[in-house]
């Protein structure tokens, strides 16, 4: 009995190999055309940002079971010339898997990596702190605190500071990272 139960279980684990195998390396294939999805981002990008958004390059890298997206050389333009307001050198979206094959959704990303990122940061005369160059809103940018694990690395950052009146300052190499993700709902800045 013994003897089955081993030799049942050896192959077990020789055919969950081999289905992993052959799955990785079709999601390897499927995601090796992910470029043709380039212009569908872009204008995916574009509305949601409500201004026009360039994408340079777009490719995936599959770490162990976790695919990353990876757009290289992102512009967002001024909507009425083609002045790069905002410039993001890369940004790595570590997709969600089962969010993605549920509602095919690109933006749907439980990590975020923003390297070599210029942009500048305004905090208004009432407080409120806004992104130069999106659509500025109401509301503060409670998206860093919603989801996940966001990351800005050997960035470029100025603060206008409406508020104080002072001059702006321009802070190079930022790394700064959010965790979302720990228990009872804390975050933790770095």
């Amino acid at each position: 009995m013994r003897k089955h139960i081993t030799r049942f279980t050896r192959r077990l684990i020789f055919w969950s190999l081999i289905a992993g195998a052959v799955l990785l390396t079709s999601a390897r294939y499927f995601l090796s055309g992910i470029e043709v999805y380039k212009a569908d981002l872009q204008t995916q990008l574009s509305q949601v940002l409500e201004a026009p958004v360039e994408i340079g390059k777009m490719r995936v890298n599959i770490y162990g079971f976790t695919p990353k997206l990876v757009l290289s050389d992102i512009n967002v333009l001024q909507i009425d010339s083609s002045t790069p307001v905002i410039h993001l050198g890369e940004i790595r979206l570590g997709v969600d898997l089962l969010s993605f094959l549920v509602n095919w959704d690109f933006l749907s990303a439980s990590r975020v990596t923003l390297v070599g990122a210029r942009l500048s940061v305004k905090r208004k005369s009432d407080g409120s702190i806004s992104v130069v160059g999106l659509k500025a809103t109401d509301e503060q940018p409670v998206w860093l605190l919603d989801r996940g694990y966001f990351e800005m690395l050997k960035s470029e950052v100025v603060w206008q500071d409406e508020k104080r009146r002072s001059a702006s300052h321009e802070f190079n190499d930022v790394d700064i990272s959010i965790d979302n993700e720990l228990p009872d709902g804390e975050h933790q800045v770095n």
